[in-house]
This record gives structure tokens, sequence and C-alpha cells, in this order.
């Protein structure tokens, strides 16, 4: 329903506001006039409230009550201290900022739910307190107070053309506030904070700060607007300032369009025409329900508001006279050299006292000193972290030299993300000490450690999918993220070099990557997978970090992006950056790593060069299930999969289900964000079997149970159920007889045993008592906890619960998503035989995803391997250990 923030908004903007200064020359009528100032004056809020939702992801439905600020500091003022107008309007207009920016330090603590209620109630309060006596003496209580009458000379402000441009003035100065807003690093860092708050904090934007300066700039525009409001009215009561006022603002930015400045300035002149309209017409009687159904019309029909509705007539009438949008390619080269001549370079080992940094002085003045003889760059000491009674990280001990490549593998699970947490501060960890370079960072922030020298990316890049890719660098290429709103604003001479300063740094880090120019200009939701994560490497080394975490940056590349990246990751290495990575693709971390350390199970179990840590026993069980000793197929002929023992290559018949019966999958391809994940997969699955989809981290095994079930969009290819079409939305394919046990089990940790299996009835009849029965009979330790809430139960209980739920609805296929992960031996066993003997008894299909290839084997009738989003070679050249270990 709300449409993405646009960046290139400046010219409807000028357009619409030409508009309204012409259309007293179209429309003479005092009616019409009125309805246009009336709109104006709502636009002027609606402005700072697009500012506050469409550009940081903020809600508010109390947003008139700064309106109330505004006007009644203003009246009481000029009323009880003599002010002139304009004095009283611009302290009106701070205080109205003021006050927001003490409510949002409150507010922007909550989730979205508790800070959208939040300001609804405060609109609540306002009234309350604006019709009580404490404030009476200022703002007349129930009885209210005079608002000004403003004049210029002897033109009157409160009526007529004077009225009708003072209050477009007032518009226009919100619009270009908020349009300058949205251009500078403020407005920026706004936007990947609504974009993920994570990757912003990490990018050493203040989030918490950055909330409350854009709720500072809604409320002081907001402040604008009942200023003007007050000279419209004439008279200011409490009833003026009620919660649906707040309501109707809040519909004004979404009917017009969240995040295009000038959708709500339509949206506000739409809103009050078509009031206007219905209450004058043959349906007034009937006009609130039109109303609400032509508001309705428009978000159903136009997602991104009027302005999505604009935006598409323009695109139409472009394909119509074959105009396109010109094309800039960048910086030129030479500008650029010139850039980098101005810069340090990054060969420079950078170090940060970290005294400076918990005094919070400027930490940005870098001290480029070697490290002591002895003192690892990063030193991490038994570091353990607990989630309720799940252990994440066990005595950690891990240790990164200055200037190498250190990468951290392990199977899912296994703790690697949540130790990146830990070093970049996102997670405190239970017990244990990070150092860098000899110092610890225990109880800094992540905006801190950033400022320390540590820089962050993540799996999944949250890029600001409407600014360029040069813009999206930038962001994190600021020496510091401090500042006033205001001052950038007003584009002080200091703001000026700190942005001249962040570009050149951004242009730096893409030279760096060897990013092609002629994409810099290009939005970052225009670009592939692989240069996402390019465009994510540069944004944290923009900021000329010691020590760069990068977070599985070959998830969902092909071969040919796999070794873009390893270029990437090694030619920053050359420039002097040391580099802590999380990898599943062991080829990738043969090509860079330096030293490699294996976790499993939150523990470290090897560590040394790529080749002694992946040569080692235990890392090969991990992977691989077995000891290098993998059980053979039963009889030749036999439909099960044959593990040679010497080197491990597969084979394995693919034959349909007799018939035709059960799922089908044919030449399937799956694509998310530009990435082609599947390519060309095809499987099959008949009733009352188990089949086995194998393959290392990254592969596509999740992809694929997801495409099954609808929750990923299928590309081309054929997914039928006995025979018929699979539906392409996940409820359908649900009640065509397709459960999915998820990878993580999906389990909710506040409901019980219960109600948890009882989800998997919903939209399905009761199961016959005999299933029931059976059911009761094969998890006997669930039946004794059907009263407990899920959280509180072990892994392995709630591994159960996951497989209880799948099965009681009796589906024709059932998929498990990482059956092992983190269950025992033990308990791994015990759910295994479970599924197998219901399977088979009741006629269930069973696709089953897992790592652990010894698992698979031993339980599975049939098995695939997957690499790279294909089905591996089954002719006995496959070799299944090349598919884990060398990517």
């Amino acid at each position: 329903m709300l449409s993405r923030a646009r960046d290139h908004v400046g010219w409807p903007v000028l357009i619409v506001l030409a508009l309204l200064a012409l259309a007293p020359l179209v429309f003479t009528g005092a009616t019409v006039q009125s309805v246009l100032v009336q709109s104006m004056i709502y636009a002027t809020g609606a402005v700072g409230l697009d500012v506050l939702t469409g550009y940081s992801g903020q809600y508010s439905f109390g947003q008139f009550v700064y309106f109330a600020v505004g006007a009644y500091v203003m009246s009481a003022l000029v009323l009880h201290a003599g002010l002139p107008w304009w004095g009283a309007l611009l302290i009106g207009v701070a205080a109205a900022g003021i006050v927001a920016g003490i409510l949002a330090s409150a507010l922007v603590r909550l989730r979205f739910f508790g800070a959208a209620v939040g300001t609804f109630f405060m609109g609540a309060a306002a009234v309350d307190v604006l019709n009580g006596t404490r404030l009476a003496r200022w703002t007349g209580g129930t009885s209210g107070i005079p608002a000004p009458t403003p004049a210029l000379g002897s033109l009157s402000l409160i009526e007529g053309k004077g009225l009708y441009y003072f209050t477009l003035v007032g518009l226009v100065i919100a619009s270009a506030v908020a349009l300058r807003y949205i251009k500078v690093r403020g407005g920026t860092a706004a936007r990947v904070v609504k974009e993920n708050e994570t990757v912003a904090a990490a990018a050493g934007i203040r989030v918490g700060r950055e909330k409350i300066r854009a709720h500072v700039l809604a409320g002081a525009l907001a402040g604008l607007g009942g200023c003007m409001l007050a000279f419209d009215i004439g008279f200011l009561s409490p009833d003026t300032f009620g919660v649906n006022q707040s309501i109707y603002l809040f519909a004004i930015v979404v009917v017009g369009g969240l995040g295009s400045i000038a959708g709500p300035i339509v949206g506000a002149v739409f809103f009050f025409m078509i009031i206007n309209a219905l209450s004058t017409g043959a349906t007034s009687s009937s006009s609130g329900f039109i109303f609400s159904l032509l508001l309705l019309a428009v978000v159903v029909l136009f997602h991104g508001g009027l302005y999505d509705l604009g935006e598409r007539l323009v695109r139409q009438a472009r394909r119509w006279t074959g105009l396109a949008r010109p094309v800039h390619d960048g910086p030129s080269p030479a500008a650029a050299s010139a850039v980098s001549r101005l810069l340090p370079g990054l060969a420079a080992l950078r170090r940060t006292s970290l005294d400076r940094v918990r005094g919070g002085e400027e930490t940005d003045r870098l001290v480029r000193e070697p490290l002591p003889a002895g003192v690892p760059l990063l030193r991490v000491r038994d570091l353990s972290v607990r989630f309720g009674g799940v252990n994440a990280l066990s005595d950690v001990a891990l240790t990164v030299q200055s200037g190498e490549i250190h990468a951290i593998i392990g199977p899912n699970g296994a703790g690697k993300t949540t130790l990146l947490n830990c070093i970049s501060g996102i997670q405190a960890p239970t017990t244990g000490t990070v150092e860098l370079g000899g110092r610890p960072l225990g109880g800094l922030p992540v905006s801190a450690r950033r400022r320390a020298g540590i820089a962050r990316t993540f799996q999944h890049p949250s890029l600001v999918a409407d600014l360029t890719v040069l813009d999206n660098v930038t962001i994190g290429a600021f020496e510091s993220q401090d500042g006033s709103v205001w001052t950038e604003l007003a584009d002080t001479p200091q703001k000026r070099r700190r942005r001249r300063m962040a570009r050149s740094r951004a242009v730096t880090a893409l030279d760096t990557l060897e990013f092609p120019r002629r994409r810099w200009s290009t939005q970052a939701g225009d670009l592939t997978m692989g240069e996402q994560k390019h465009v994510d490497i540069a944004r944290a080394i923009g900021s000329r970090p010691v020590l760069l975490l990068l977070d599985e940056p070959t998830a969902g590349l092909g071969a040919e992006e796999v070794a873009a990246v390893a270029r990437a990751v090694k030619s920053v290495q050359e420039s002097g950056v040391t580099i802590l990575v999380i990898a599943h693709h062991v080829g990738f971390v043969r090509d860079v790593a330096d030293r490699c350390t294996v976790l499993d199970f939150g523990a470290v179990i090897a560590t040394g060069t790529p080749q002694e840590a992946l040569g080692d026993k235990r890392v090969t069980e991990i992977f691989l299930g077995a000891e290098q000793q993998v059980p053979r197929g039963r009889e030749a002929g036999d439909e099960r999969v044959v593990l040679v023992t010497e080197d491990l290559p597969v084979a394995a018949t693919k034959q349909a289900p007799p018939g035709g019966a059960g799922l089908v999958i044919e030449d399937l391809y799956v694509q998310i964000s530009g990435a082609r994940i599947i390519e060309g997969l095809s499987l099959t699955v008949g009733g009352g079997e188990i089949v086995g989809l194998a393959g290392r981290n990254g592969a596509g095994k999740t992809t694929t149970l997801r495409a099954i079930s609808a929750l990923e969009s299928r590309g081309r290819g054929r997914v039928s159920l006995d025979g018929k079409p699979l539906p392409t939305a996940p409820d359908s394919v649900a009640r065509a007889g397709v459960a999915h046990v998820p990878e993580g089990r999906g389990i909710f940790a506040d409901l019980t045993v219960e109600e948890n299996i009882r989800l998997g009835l919903v939209g399905r009849a009761e199961p016959d008592p005999e299933l029931r029965s059976r059911l009761e009979a094969a998890f006997p330790a669930l039946e004794k906890l059907k009263r407990q809430k899920a959280g509180r139960l072990s892994g392995g209980e709630q591994q159960m619960i996951a497989l209880y739920r799948g099965l009681i609805s009796r589906p024709r296929i059932l998929l498990v998503d990482e059956m092992s992960l983190g269950l025992s031996p033990r308990v791994l066993k015990n759910a295994m035989e479970l599924l197998a003997t219901i399977s088979r008894s009741e006629g269930i299909g069973v696709l089953v995803v897992d790592q652990n290839v010894r698992l698979l084997s031993e339980y599975c009738d049939r098995m695939y391997l997957l690499k790279d989003g294909r089905v591996a070679p089954w002719e006995g050249a496959s070799d299944l250990a090349s598919a884990y270990f060398d990517g």
C-alpha cells in the first residue's frame, strides 16, 4: 500500500505549486478558493508527515497536536504578550518542533505499533489539556482564544487573495524545506534507517537521533500549518484539533502518495475538493460513504496513491512519444583521479583511540601507528551468547591479525552471524570480551564501534532502492553522522566540506572495487544481486575501516559473481583493510582466506589455513555427516542414492512416481532480487516415500521448498501435485495438500504446544480419530507438554511440534527444511524415525532438506544433490565432496 520514497521529486512539486498559484485566475469563486486554502493548510502539515513516514519510516496518528501547539503558542503570544504576529508565528513553529522532539525522544524507543498507538493517544491527551484549566490562562480552556489578524500594509492576510497567497507561501516554504531535507545527509540517513535500522547503525548512523530529527522537522512544519489554520478560522477552540484531524492528515498523505512530497499536496486538494463536492451535491446524505469508497479505490488501485497514478501516466506518455530519461555516467575519470589524489590512501593501518569513543569526543582523527608486537588487530576471548536455554556461542576464542582475511565457516545454526553481531555491537555477549587493537570494546554501541574502525556488511545488502549507487555509498562514507539538521538545511561551509569529503571517499571506495563508472548513477533497485553486494562492501569501506566484517558476501550469487566478489575482497585487503568474512562457499574461502575458523553448535572446532581447517576430520563430519566413510546404497537397481566410500561420487535414479502421482517439478527457475537462485531444477516425490535434497549453504535448497510452497515466486517451469498444477498462492498450496516445516521450525513461542499444533488445521477439516491416535502414539512427549508454552521447550521438542503440526492435516506432501538444525544426534535420530514411520503408514510424501548427507542417505528412499541452483549430474561423475568443499 505504501509507495517507496522517490529521489527526483523536485519538478512535480514545482508543477503542483505553480498550478496552485494560477488557480485563482481560473477559479474565481470564493468557495473554490476557500477549499484550496484549507487544502494548502493541511498540505503544509502533510508534507512534514510525508518526511516522517515516507522517508524515515515512522508513523504518527497524532500529528495535529503540533498544529495545535503552533496555533495556540502564536495566538497566546500575540494576545497576552503583545508580540507582532510574524514574531509569534516563528516562535509557534519553533515550539511545535521542540515539543515534537521531546515527545519523539520517548516514542522512538517503542516498536512500530507502540509508537503509532502512542502518537494516537498523544492526540487525544492534547485535546484534554486544551479543555482543562491548567493552561486556561493562555489557551482559554473550553472558551478558546481569538487568532491574530495579520496584514501587510493594507493587504489583509485573513481573507481573500491575501489569505490565499499567504497560505501558498507557507506551503512553498514547507515544500522547500522538505525537498532540501531529503537531499542532505540527514534525509539520506533517515532513508537508510527506514530500510533497515541495524544496517543504518552499522553505517555509523545514530538511529534514535535521526528519528528524533525527522519528528522535529515534521512537527515544525505542522506547527506552520497550525499558524495558517489560525489565520483562516480566526478563533481557536479545542474541538478544532481533535484526533479525527490527525487521521485526516495521515489519510491525505497515503492517498496522495508516501515519499513523494508532491503527493500529499495533491492528496490534500483531492481530499477537500471531494468533500466539498459531496457535501453540496445531491448525494450529500450519503457523502461519508461515497467519500470512503473513493479513498479506498485510490489506495487499492494505486498502491503509491495519486502520485503513483501520475507517474504511470508520465511513463505511458514517454512510451508514446519515444522520450527516454537521460542517463548520467557518474564522475569523469579525470575528476575521480583528482579526488583520489586529495585523499589519504587506504593502505595505512587505521587506529582509533577507544578512550575518545567512550568520552563521546571526536573519534575520526586517527592514529596511524603499527600495532605493538604480538598484539592482534582483533581478539575474541571466551565469548558466549545464550538465548533462553540455547547456547548460540560457547566460549569462542578467535584472533585476527592485521592485514589478513580470516574466514568463518560452519553449518546453519553454528553461530557465525551471532559472532559477527557480538563484534559489531549488535548483540551483547552473555560472557567474554572483544578487543580491537588490544582495547576492550565492551559496552560500545554499534555506531561507536563503527567510528572506532569496524565496518559491517550484511547477507542482505538493504540498499535504498531509489538512491543511486554513488549516493548509497556516500552515506556510509561520512566521517561523522553528528551535527544539526538545521545547519545541513542551511548548507553551511562546514557541511559542504563534509559532504564533499564523503563523496570523495565514496568515489575512492567504488574505484577500489573497480565498480563500473557507467553504473554509478544507476538506482540501487535496478542492480543485480552481485552488484548490490559490491555496493554494500563499498559503503562499508567508504568509512576507511580498520576491520571489515562481511556476512555471506557470496550468498545467492552465481559462479561469475562469486569470482567478482572474490576479486573485490582481495582488492580491499590490498588497500590495507583487515577482513573477517562469513562464507558458505568453500571454494571462495579457499581463494581469498589466509586463515579459517570453523564453528559448529556455537563452538570452535578447527582453525588454521583453509587447507588445514577444511582437511580436519571433524569438519568433514559436519558437512557430510560422516567420517569420510558414507554407507553404500542398497542392492543394484534400488532407487536409493549410491554413495561410494572412496571419493564419494553420487549416482541416483530420477524416476517419476507411478502414474504421475505425487509432487513433480520440471525445469523450475526461481529468481530473487535479480539473482537466479534455481536454474532448471527437476525432481519428483511420490506418496509414502522420503526424498532427500542435499547441498551446501546457498545451493538453493530452502529456495526450492519456498518455491514449491509459493512463498517465493516461481519463474519458468512446472510444479504439479497428482497431475494438477500447484497453485501460486501459499494458502492455496497448503489447501491443495502441501505442508511446510520451515527452517527454524516456525514455532510461536507464546502459544502452547496444543495451540501451535492446531495451527496446522487452520482452514482444514479436523483429522480423523485414527490419524490423531497414531500421532499421539508417535509423539508421546508432546501429549504431556501440550499446555506448556512452546518457547520454553528444547530444540528437539520444538522440532517435534513442527513435524506434528505439518502431519496433522494429513498432507499429500510434507516439506521439511534443515531437519538437523540445532538437534543432537540422538534427538535427530528419533525425529527421523518418527517421520519415516508416519510417512510410510499414511502415504505422505516427504521432501527433506539437510546438509547432513549421512542423515539423508540413511533414511531417504532417493536423494538429489543441489549445486548452485542446479541438480548435479548423477551418472557417477559427480563428486559429493567437491560439491561441498570446492564450491
